[in-house]
This record gives structure tokens, sequence and C-alpha cells, in this order.
């Protein structure tokens, strides 16, 4: 029972009993009527107190919970100080301006890796770009076809004094195209001849051996599906420093080869690329005019026509030989040859060289956070 309501009843008790203090009343009616006063009275104060028991409950129960709601108030104290302005325990970063993307975190890896996966707040990837080409070095090569359309130039001959032709004293040079019959050269001569090879081409065959380029290092960029500005500025939002994978950068990014935007603390400048324009090559390959070998004689007659039988002849071969079967009172006046063909033709290939460059396309600017 509520001590208040059991107070209550005490009180009421002992306002029933006998009073031996108050005044002797021998008037019966007066008692009586004193007595239904008495009766009236405590009903009254009866229902009263009831009453007020009932209202004391009521106000012990609304105390109560005034005692609840004071316990949890620390609580309630947190809640509000919570739903006031907001507090960013971790770093205020500036947002990306106009034209930019960011902030995002970098995973740094080699294209051979698996893809990587954007975690924690850097949730959302943002952008993939590579950066550090290599390549093999480029091999060149040429060959040339058969020589076609190549013949045998008028043959030459020349007439020395004595042995040892290219050393001796040239008495003649005789260009010998069907008869010549301005030889005029006594007996007892040195000789030799060519013909060299004219005319003619061969077709170049370039080999270019290009290795593919590639890259070796990967930057994934990953964002913020939504970011935070928890206690920052508009224009910032509150990150933690970026936790493996990440590189701990913060960066934003912008297509384009640009500058970083001045007033910003991103001012760690890089720019990697999509892909690759491979522009090497080689130099031209190309060939040399055919050479080989006109073989044959001319020969040489002792008649101004060519008519007889000839009495010596020289070598095409360059060789230098005394005419034969000439006594030393025997002239010559005529040489003739037959139409030569040339042998052992090729053409010298030229020899290309490696030439241009990889240059990297589709640049990406980063600009990162200093430090």
């Amino acid at each position: 029972m509520n001590r208040n309501v059991t107070l209550l009843a005490v009180v009421l008790a002992a306002c029933t009993a006998d009073n031996p203090f108050l005044p002797d009343d021998t008037s019966g009616g007066e008692a009586g009527s004193s007595s239904g006063t008495a009766s009236t009275t405590a009903t009254s104060t009866t229902a009263t107190s009831t009453t007020a028991s009932s209202t004391t409950a009521s106000s012990t129960t609304t105390d109560d919970s005034s005692t609840s709601a004071t316990t949890d108030a620390p609580t309630t104290s947190a809640d509000s100080s919570s739903s006031g302005p907001p507090i960013c325990f971790d770093t205020c970063r500036p947002l990306a301006p106009a034209g930019w993307t960011g902030p995002v975190a970098m995973i740094v890896d080699t294209p051979s890796d698996p893809d990587p996966a954007c975690v924690d707040v850097f949730d959302t990837m943002s952008r993939v770009a590579f950066d550090d080409v290599t390549a093999d070095a480029v091999t060149c090569g040429c060959t040339c076809g058969n020589p076609v359309g190549a013949s045998c130039a008028t043959p030459t001959i020349r007439r020395y004094g004595q042995a040892g032709c290219p050393g001796g004293q040239l008495d003649g040079t005789y260009a010998v195209a069907g008869c010549n019959i301005n030889v005029n050269s006594p007996a007892n001569q040195y000789w030799t001849g060519n013909a060299p090879v004219t005319g003619g081409n061969c077709t170049p065959t370039p080999s270019v051996d290009k290795p593919t380029p590639s890259f070796t290092r990967r930057e994934t960029a990953c964002g913020i599906a939504v970011p935070d500005n928890l206690g920052c500025n508009d224009d910032e939002v509150c990150l933690a420093p970026p936790l493996p994978p990440y590189d701990g950068r913060v960066c934003i990014w912008a297509e384009g080869d640009v500058e970083c935007p001045a007033d910003l603390p991103y001012q760690d400048r890089s720019v990697l690329h999509d892909d690759v324009d491979d522009q090497r090559d080689c130099s031209t390959c190309s060939c040399a005019t055919p050479e080989g070998d006109c073989t044959g004689n001319v020969y040489l007659f002792g008649t101004n026509d060519c008519s007889e039988n000839p009495v010596s002849s020289v070598s095409l071969s360059g060789n230098c030989n005394q005419a034969s079967n000439l006594g030393v009172s025997s002239a010559l006046t005529s040489a003739g040859t037959p139409p030569q063909l040339p042998v052992g033709l090729s053409c010298d290939p030229s020899e290309p060289n490696p030439i241009g460059e990889i240059l990297d396309v589709s640049p990406t600017t980063y600009c990162c956070l200093d430090g």
C-alpha cells in the first residue's frame, strides 16, 4: 500500500476517537448534533482524503516518471548534441571544382594484376589510367628481289704498251659496239676490257618487327558515392586518410593535360594516359642498282670490217693480257663483240634504322594533396 494512503487512514482513525481534552457536552441533542457533525466531517474528510490519496498516487507516479526521465538525461543530451552543429573528427578536404572529379583515393598496381575493388568510404570506381610505357626495340630489315631490266653496257677495251695494264701507259681506249674499225693497234700490246651492267632495278621488301608496347603502372581512382560534409564547409567533405589498398593519396582528376587548380591545395600533379600511339617505324628500305658481270670477249681482227676470223681476243673480266697470236709486225684494224647478257646480278639492300617514338594519348591529369 502506498505510504501516504496509510498515513491518511491513521489520521482519519485518530479523528474519530474521543478527545479527552474537549469540554464535556451534556446536551444530548447537541452531542448528537456534534456527533452527526463529526461523522459528516469524517465522511467528508475521508472522501477528501481518498481524493487526495488518488491525487497523491498520481503525483507519485508522475514523480517516478520524472525520475526515469532524469536518468535518461545524459543520453538525451548526447542526442541533442548530435543534432546540433556536426563535427568532423577527421579532416575536411576540398571538393573538386567544376571540370574536375573528386576527391578520390588511389590504388596503384600493374595492369597484369587482378582488377582492384573500391572499398570503404571510397566505394565507387571513378577513373583508371596508366603510366610507364615499355616496349622492346624495333628491328628493321630490308631485302631485294631479283633484278629485272638490266643489260650490259657497250664494252670498253684499253690498250697498254707494256705489261701491268693498270699501271702502264695507256695508249688507247676503244668502245666496241658491233664492229669498231678504228682500233689501229700495233702488235705486241697489252689489253684489258670490261662491260658494266647498266639499268634494271630490284623490288625492295621492308620488314619491321615492332613489339607491342604496354603500360607497367596502373592507377585506379576510387570516389565517394555520397560525399558527407559533416562539420565541414559546403565545398568540403569530411574524410579520414585512405588506408590500404589505397596508397594514402587524396586527389582530384580531370580529362586532358591541364594545370592543377591554383586556389586549392591539390598541387602534386601527374599526367597518366589511357592508351598509346606507337609511331615507331623503320627508315626507307631501298635497293641499289643491279650489279653483276658481263662476261665474254672482244675479238680483234686484222681487217677493218671484222669479216675474217679474229686473230686474238680481250676478256671482259678486267684482267690484263697480251693479245695472243699476234706477231711483232702484225697490226689490228678492228674489234667486235657479240651482244652480252649480264650474269650474277643482285641488288644491295639499304640498312634501315628504327625511327619514331611511342606517344602517350588520352591524358588524364591527377592533382593530389602534397604529402
